[in-house]
């Protein structure tokens, strides 16, 4: 948090992309969408959206009409989840002239090792992502995933709510029905998500 972001890009022909950086909140109707729908419509969506950020950002161009990869920083941003949305063209169109890229990123402190078992047994370690020392007190909630239809099915209710040990270990017991999970965690003012963490062998 509050440092510049690179991010990587592959032009082909521009000098310059336009970008914009929305914010998610989370648990709101927009942040659980994006989360399970990527399609035109909700991109749509994103682009009517709040803008946390919005900046051009100019790109060395070879004129070789091969696409090239290059860096782009973005502005310094708090704690937080966001979407990034990248665009050939500055009126962002969704238009087959334009090209238009999306996606989401989190600024947090907080960083997680996992350990995973085919055996109802999973185990995290949470740490400060900048120091590396071991976190005690933070909140874990895990969710199991299963396959859905629609995102009307999609239970984002925690299952397991755990806090972390004075060597940041977390260590839960979940059902036998689920080979995946999503893990949020939460630490004061910081909040980070894993999407999917899927349950590995036994050493």
């Amino acid at each position: 948090p509050g440092r510049p972001i690179l991010v990587a890009v592959r032009p082909r022909n521009l000098s310059r992309v336009y970008c914009r950086i929305l914010e998610q909140k989370p648990y709101s109707e927009n942040y659980e969408k994006f989360k399970h729908d990527r399609r035109n419509s909700r991109v749509r969506a994103l682009l009517a959206s709040e803008i946390a950020e919005e900046w051009t950002a100019a790109l060395p161009d070879p004129l070789d009409y091969k696409s090239h990869v290059t860096d782009i920083a973005t502005p310094s941003l708090p704690l937080g989840s966001y979407i990034l949305v990248i665009s050939a063209r500055e009126d962002f169109s969704m238009t087959r002239r334009n090209g238009l890229a999306v996606g989401e990123f989190q600024v947090t402190k907080l960083s997680m090792l996992h350990q995973g078992r085919r055996s109802q047994t999973q185990s995290i370690w949470v740490c400060d992502a900048w120091h590396g020392q071991a976190l005690a007190g933070v909140t874990t909630h895990w969710s199991p995933r299963r396959p859905y239809r629609s995102i009307s099915e999609v239970e984002d209710i925690p299952t397991w709510t755990v806090l972390s040990d004075s060597n940041g270990c977390v260590t839960v017991e979940t059902d036998k029905t689920s080979n995946a999970f999503s893990v949020w965690l939460e630490y004061g003012d910081d909040r980070f998500e894993v999407l999917t963490i899927a349950a590995g062998r036994d050493d």
